[in-house]
């Protein structure tokens, strides 16, 4: 058996489950059980008990005998409620507790060789967010660009060719709207951008994506001198859209281009907001100009987040567009990602170069969302947005201000604040959420941020409810108000 077939068959043996009010993920062919140690005054032994317990169990086998601490490993009917089964043996009497085998995992740093070059994933927080998230397949991400890079293969067609872009199984080659075919990259834009979300992470190869996993569609509608039309982007948007409609997906449209207002861009982005999809968008390089078009909607759709620039020194890159309509701002200077292995217009290295943009900052957002949405896909755009806001860094005056928006995105933040997320029923809420306080006036905990927040979901020691978010979503309560309730909740 190769390691690829070994892994796709431990995989199948795990599941998630509600355990002790936790969501938790479990071996579905197992169970423990400790064993109360032998009465002085029986001849039992733990072995002894240890056959008995197993003749209750569905399928049941001894797959390591009783240790000196009496737990014992069994084997299980992995079509077993094995919940209800370890409820049920917990009450014997000669069981001290027995339990699901719950699955941990190892906390992710990639072995990208270039990624210790990669400041913005470092100053967005990406490697703590990793370790609760690295993308799912069931969210897909559009690129909206100049393609991807491709080279020419013995049938006359093309064929991914970049060592950290290279995935058949991920990589979806969409509609080429400039030259027809497939979307091969001429510019090199598009194979920057595609990398800064999404590249192949932890393969020992380049550089590291924010989103490790997550499907990648990828759109050509940027000509090798960069520039695009509104009626393909509006054509690429709806191609994706609706494939993602048609997979049962849920889609964040990255669009590193942009410029003046048109009706068709704009029903492009309610075409995304109608469908439940994200467009980021970016700001622009006009030196602290008007923020350009489909980014400008984002204050008319909650679907479109207009993303502007940061350097590393987390400040406003001097080139970044500023105005109402910003939303968040990312890294976007000096930023290290995949370029084509051939020669393009943009002069720049092979394989891997520098870039400066917002453009280059879309892409960080465009992953944020996606893993955002692999953690819970039933998310609104709205909510996926606010998240977003919620979390950011705020940068320069206290709150919003037109050039950094709400701040520079924290991914780690922000899927932190999902992991208090759950889609439990409503009426579980009214059972057992603590959120049924939310309004009320009293305020016994001080709380501006998330960090005692972060550090109980580290914990694993909360798992707050869906319908409390919808209901935070609503309130007109300020974010420190909102957190300083959901602290009193967790303290509680």
């Amino acid at each position: 058996m190769s390691p690829k077939e070994n892994q796709d068959k431990q995989s199948s043996f795990i599941k998630e489950m509600t355990w002790k009010r936790k969501k938790v993920r479990y071996k579905v062919n197992r169970i423990i059980i400790k064993l109360k140690q032998p009465a002085e005054d029986t001849t039992m032994t733990l072995d002894e008990f240890s056959k008995t317990i197993c003749k209750q169990i569905p399928k049941g086998k001894i797959v390591r005998q009783p240790r000196a601490t009496g737990r014992v490993i069994y084997s299980v009917d992995p079509t077993a409620n094995i919940g209800a089964l370890a409820r049920k043996l917990s009450r014997r009497k000669e069981v001290e507790y027995a339990e699901p085998d719950i699955v941990d995992h190892e906390a992710i740093i990639p072995d990208d060789p270039r990624y210790t070059d990669q400041w913005a994933l470092d100053m967005i927080s990406a490697e703590n967010a990793w370790d609760l998230e690295t993308g799912s397949t069931n969210v897909l991400i559009g690129i909206i660009d100049s393609g991807i890079s491709m080279s020419a293969n013995l049938s006359g067609g093309f064929v991914l060719d970049h060592p950290d872009l290279n995935d058949t199984s991920r990589y979806i080659l969409g509609t080429d709207y400039v030259d027809g075919g497939e979307p091969r990259d001429l510019r090199g834009h598009g194979t920057h951008v595609t990398g800064i979300a999404a590249a192949e992470t932890n393969n020992n190869t380049g550089i590291a994506g924010v989103n490790w996993n997550s499907l990648v569609y990828i759109c050509r509608t940027l000509d090798a001198n960069g520039d695009g039309s509104s009626s393909d982007f509006a054509d690429a948007v709806e191609e994706i859209v609706d494939y993602a409609v048609d997979n049962n997906m849920k889609a964040i449209i990255n669009y590193s281009a942009g410029g003046g207002d048109n009706q068709t861009k704009k029903d492009a982005c309610q075409y995304a907001d109608d469908n439940g999809m994200i467009i980021c968008a970016a700001t622009g390089n006009d030196n602290g100009g008007p923020v350009i078009f489909p980014a400008a909607y984002s204050t008319q759709f909650d679907a479109v987040i207009a993303v502007g620039s940061t350097d590393d020194d987390d400040s406003v890159s001097n080139f970044s567009n500023v105005g109402p309509e910003v939303t968040v701002v990312a890294p976007g200077r000096d930023i290290l990602s995949t370029t084509p292995t051939y020669a393009v217009t943009i002069a720049a290295s092979l394989n891997y170069a520098e870039y400066n943009g917002t453009s280059m900052a879309t892409p960080h957002v465009t992953g944020l969302a996606a893993l955002i949405l692999s953690i819970s896909p039933d998310l609104t755009s709205r909510r996926v947005r606010k998240i977003i806001e919620t979390t950011a860094d705020d940068l320069g005056p206290a709150g919003r201000d037109d050039d950094s928006g709400h701040g520079r995105i924290n991914c780690e933040r922000a899927l932190s604040l999902i992991y208090i997320v759950n889609r439990n029923t409503r009426e579980i809420h009214k059972s057992h959420c603590g959120w049924v306080n939310l309004m009320n006036e009293s305020n016994k905990m001080s709380c501006d941020n998330l960090d005692e927040v972060m550090e109980l979901i580290r914990d694993r020691r909360y798992n707050g409810c869906f319908y409390c978010l919808s209901r935070y979503d609503r309130d007109t309560l300020s974010q420190q108000r909102v957190l300083a309730n959901l602290a009193e909740d967790l303290a509680g």
